[in-house]
């Protein structure tokens, strides 16, 4: 209810400090007591104190922040590497393959072929692109060549012919 009754009032109060503050444009003395009285009303609001005052700013605050993080690492059991090596495939599968099969020894030493493979892929990819370089660029002489020969004075003008071969 009281909200209701606030927005209600509450315009109405605003549109009528508006109209007091409007200037009057009249030259009629009634008007000009009016405004000389609102500019009286005015400097005495502004004679009292003030609601804020800056000792209630200066106060120490009244709360504190207190920042947990958990401790990750800790809650863990240290890592244990005394088992041993483990065996391709896994301790199970070890097993299986020795109750099921015939006894299959272990290799001693486990080679991954995988890496030499690209290595030589790599060095075969890169010569083959080192060989098509330097035919385009074979090429690229021969044509700068044929061009130079087919202008007037082999090219003596043409900053492209008068260079050498070797630092085009």
């Amino acid at each position: 209810m009281r909200i209701v009754l606030i927005a209600v009032l509450l315009p109405s109060a605003w549109t009528t400090t508006a109209r007091a503050q409007q200037p009057h444009v009249s030259g009629t003395a009634d008007e000009a007591l009016l405004t000389a009285a609102s500019i009286q009303r005015i400097r005495a609001a502004l004679e009292h104190s003030p609601a804020i005052t800056l000792a209630s700013v200066d106060r120490a605050a009244q709360f504190r922040v207190v920042i947990r993080e958990p401790q990750r690492f800790r809650e863990r059991p240290p890592l244990d590497f005394s088992a041993g090596p483990v065996p391709p495939g896994g301790l199970y599968a070890y097993e299986q393959r020795q109750r099921i099969g015939p006894k299959i020894p272990q290799p001693l030493v486990i080679v991954d072929l995988l890496p030499i493979a690209h290595a030589i892929a790599g060095a075969v990819g890169g010569a083959r692109r080192a060989g098509a370089q330097a035919a385009a660029h074979e090429e690229v002489q021969r044509g700068i060549a044929g061009y130079c020969a087919a202008q007037p004075n082999q090219g003596a003008g043409i900053q492209i012919c008068a260079m050498s071969p070797a630092t085009r």
